[in-house]
């Protein structure tokens, strides 16, 4: 919309040293700039032009009016204050103004915005059938006709134009490596032109020491939180004012299609989350972009990582459980980073956070969990971070694992899955497993199905407890006497030495074999 002052400042900026005076009632917008009759003005959503001697005549009769005059004769004190009085906004030229000069300038205003419109009309149609971020990147700078680059808020680009070329040298290298160094944004910080920039969609210029070109910029918002930055290099062609007005109305087309993928996970842990996102989507591809994006976040580099998956029994459940678990977690691991992905809840954090006050700490998280209804499994430590995706599908995969196994665990290791997981992944004929058991497993359950005994599952408690009798009772609820008369029963059955340690490797592998294809119903 064009208003009396927006006249007035494409006066002053043409330099025709307008004034102006005006009644603070009257600020309707203006559709459209007419020349003075000689009769009278009856449409208050215009500007009249004219001189002052063409409105003594009809001065009783004009009320609510927005006037352009050319003071061709002086404009008395009292004529302008009839005329504020009866609501009339006024802009006095001064007596030389080449009036048809002048006209054609203010029309040029209203020739902008109908052009603005109906560029925008363009546009909004032309969203209708962009199917991608990129179609919509493209279409941006064909209006605009320089290059267009997308960052997120952890200034990392994902999308830029392809055909019209960025002579910008310091964007042409944050294009190339695929994001900003943690030098470029530091220093970036330091502009007033980005400290003092808008905190909404309003387009804003900066320029800095290091090159000429003028970097126009949108802020992008999704669900009101910031999640990156439209930046447009003047490479070839200064912006119109026109163009410039457009960019917020392309800034909501490309947060339209950006909007997408943020619904993914929660926009309150976005700058962590999206980090986090990133490594386990592969997406960060170097050790130095790895870098640059944890101390963006004021995070440091460390040695070692855990990576816990978090689960319910639904996406929804997972999301309604976490508003609170997520601060519970925070308070155990202030340092961790966390988001909800798909269908779990996140947690990375630096095997020193984890492992210390290790029992206590997972106790309460076990606890926390169990009342929660939830389920975790945690990752070896993972020492590149740039494998964290491999992690995170062995997470993923593990849940089903577990259920598969029976495993009633709310805090799993992801150490006691690895041979199943080896297992499943990699035979393909499970009944022949059996062939690569201990014979005396084999026996001990053919013995049981036989004779309605549970030998089979003592010897594997026994063994899962380090051939503990007291800590094998109490898994499985009997007398620690009942213990030793059964293994004395297993030794009379099978004839085994626990003494040795490549009889118990045996064993046990033959025993997790045998588990492995009895949850499995394979035997």
């Amino acid at each position: 919309m064009i208003f009396v002052q927006d006249v007035y400042d494409k006066l002053q900026i043409a330099s025709y040293n307008p004034k102006l005076w005006q009644p603070p009632q009257n600020d309707q917008s203006l559709r459209d700039v007419y020349f003075l009759s000689t009769n009278v003005i009856r449409d208050s959503s215009l500007i009249y032009m004219g001189t002052v001697s063409a409105i003594l005549p009809i001065i009783e009769k004009t009320r609510h009016s927005h006037l352009l005059l050319v003071e061709d004769v002086p404009m008395e004190p009292k004529v302008r204050s009839q005329l504020l009085h009866q609501g009339c906004s006024l802009l006095i030229l001064p007596v030389d103004t080449d009036m048809f000069e002048t006209f054609n300038l203010v029309k040029s205003l209203f020739s902008d915005q109908q052009w603005f419109f109906q560029q925008s009309y363009v546009l909004y149609n032309e969203l209708l059938t962009c199917k991608d971020l990129s179609q919509v990147v493209a279409l941006a700078e064909n209006e605009l006709s320089n290059p267009v680059i997308l960052i997120d808020e952890s200034f990392k680009v994902i999308q830029y134009s392809k055909i019209i070329s960025v002579t910008d040298e310091i964007w042409a290298t944050n294009i190339k490596n695929g994001y900003c160094s943690y030098e470029f944004v530091t220093e970036v910080n330091k502009l007033n032109s980005v400290r003092q920039s808008p905190t909404t969609t309003e387009p804003f210029s900066v320029n800095c020491h290091a090159n000429r070109i003028t970097k126009w910029v949108c802020k992008l918002y999704f669900d009101n939180a910031l999640i990156g930055y439209m930046v447009i290099p003047e490479c070839h062609t200064h912006l119109k004012r026109e163009q410039v007005k457009l960019l917020s109305v392309l800034s909501k087309i490309m947060v339209h299609h950006m909007g997408r993928t943020m619904q993914e996970y929660s926009s309150q842990w976005m700058h962590q989350g999206k980090l986090l996102v990133d490594l386990v989507e592969n997406r960060i591809h170097s050790e130095s972009e790895l870098s640059t994006r944890l101390k963006l976040l004021g995070v440091s580099l460390t040695t070692a990582y855990h990576l816990v998956m978090i689960k319910a029994d639904s996406l929804e459940a997972t999301r309604r459980k976490s508003e609170t678990l997520h601060d519970q977690l925070s308070k155990l691991y202030p340092e961790g980073l966390q988001v909800i992905y798909k269908d779990s809840l996140l947690l990375l954090l630096k095997q020193k956070e984890w492992s210390n006050n290790s029992k206590f700490k997972k106790e309460s998280v076990a606890e926390i969990l169990a009342k929660k209804n939830l389920r975790a499994i945690y990752s070896d430590p993972i020492t590149d971070l740039l494998q964290l995706s491999s992690h995170y599908i062995h997470l993923a995969n593990g849940f089903e694992l577990a259920a598969n196994l029976g495993k009633q665990e709310v805090l799993l290791p992801y150490n006691d899955l690895k041979f199943s997981q080896l297992l499943h992944d990699n035979i393909v004929h499970k009944d022949k497993l059996l062939q690569y058991c201990h014979p005396a497993t084999l026996e001990l359950l053919k013995y049981d199905k036989e004779n309605n005994t549970s030998y089979y599952e003592t010897l594997l408690a026994f063994l899962h407890n380090g051939q503990n009798t007291n800590e094998t009772a109490n898994e499985l609820y009997i007398h620690r006497n009942t213990i030793k008369y059964r293994m004395k029963k297993i030794n009379e059955l099978i004839e085994i030495d626990l003494t040795k340690g490549e009889t118990v490797f045996q064993l046990a592998y033959s025993l997790k074999i045998l588990n492995y294809l009895r949850k499995g119903g394979v035997i």
